[in-house]
């Protein structure tokens, strides 16, 4: 039985629709290729962080590797209901840091739909939240 096959079957064996295992993988695919853009991308990023904060170049390349950790979350199947809750937290911030400022209504309400679309993964899935602390030792 393939991987696909197996994810269905355990997705079903849960009371989950294949189409929410489809979803929650395309969600955790885009915000993987967020933050291969954010890496290959760096430097044209960094116009977009506003002018107080230091060390943009930084801050772009760290957001990115935060996408891809939580994408991959996500597409594995690993702590999703806390990959989603963070992901979360974290476009909240990049919200008021990045969008509010200029005052960018796509860029924040593009942020409000993947939140959304994230909230919606976190109910779904394990609701025990284990915190940051049980998911960094679980992963090293």
């Amino acid at each position: 039985m393939g991987n696909i096959q197996k994810t269905i079957k355990k997705a079903k064996e849960q009371d989950f629709s294949s189409l929410s295992v489809v979803g929650r993988n395309l969600i955790g695919l885009s915000f993987v290729v967020f933050g291969i853009g954010h890496i290959i991308g760096a430097q044209m990023l960094t116009y977009y962080i506003p002018f107080f904060i230091p060390l943009k170049i930084i801050w772009v390349v760290l957001s990115g590797v935060i996408f891809m950790f939580g994408g991959v979350l996500l597409i594995l199947q690993k702590h999703v209901h806390e990959a989603a809750i963070y992901l979360s937290w974290f476009l909240v911030a990049l919200s008021v840091f990045v969008y509010l400022v200029p005052f960018n209504l796509v860029g924040i309400f593009s942020n409000v739909a993947l939140i959304g679309a994230l909230l919606l993964i976190a109910d779904k899935y394990d609701k025990n939240d284990k915190g940051i602390v049980r998911l960094v030792k679980s992963i090293f």
